[in-house]
């Protein structure tokens, strides 16, 4: 639902798995008209979701994008099945009843046959865009950008 103050702001709630109910809504129609080459942000969903649906989600994001159009996406990395600090903190999510789908960059990159990767490729998320990365003691996760 959008707001007086700002009106090229809508928000609306969907199942990740299943973005339709955004895609579809007359609220995105009124706001974007015929123009589909948008920037999705995808940040921090896909380690809670099985292959499968990641899958389907990204096919639907992309069937539906025009050309030119981005897909930023983050996800949790394959350490945190290995590393002993991060399996700690995953027994706390697994207590919580949240399943983690923990993923390598190349298990990431086999989810989106159909987008292409940007330049930057598959980067630990806090090298992003850094010239000088930090030194960081954990993989936590990557960030990537993919277009049509």
């Amino acid at each position: 639902m959008g707001h007086d103050s700002y009106p090229n702001v809508i928000y609306l709630q969907a199942d990740a798995a299943d973005p339709r109910a955004v895609l579809d809504a007359p609220e995105t129609r009124a706001l974007l008209g015929d123009e589909r080459r948008v920037g999705i942000i995808f940040h921090s969903l896909a380690h809670l979701m099985a292959d499968a649906p990641v899958r389907a989600s990204w096919q639907m994001l992309y069937d539906w994008a025009a050309p030119g159009s981005y897909l930023s996406v983050s996800g949790l990395s394959e350490q945190w099945t290995i590393d002993p600090d991060l399996r700690d903190i995953a027994k706390v999510y697994f207590r919580a009843n949240v399943t983690g789908y923990f993923r390598s960059a190349a298990q990431y990159r086999d989810l989106l046959p159909v987008w292409r990767l940007t330049e930057e490729g598959i980067v630990d998320n806090f090298y992003w865009g850094l010239a000088q990365p930090p030194r960081l003691p954990h993989l936590y996760s990557y960030s990537m950008m993919f277009y049509k």
